[in-house]
């Protein structure tokens, strides 16, 4: 994968993400998921490719 593809996924999330918590202010079921969909995304990505930045793809999925 390429970095143009983790920028994509992460955008993907963010938006998602961005959604939940504007339909309510609180840890909604939706945005719980985004949380789960990411650090197993992380997982697997690290796996795939050494240099990948878990920091940077949690940061960009607006889930700090």
């Amino acid at each position: 994968m390429t970095k143009k593809d983790y920028e994509l996924i992460a955008e993907a999330i963010n938006e998602g993400y961005e959604l939940a918590i504007k339909d309510t202010d609180t840890m909604t079921p939706k945005s719980i998921t985004a949380e789960y969909i990411v650090s197993t995304l992380c997982r697997n990505l690290e796996r795939e490719n050494p240099r990948f930045n878990r920091d940077k793809f949690w940061e960009a999925c607006g889930l700090e």
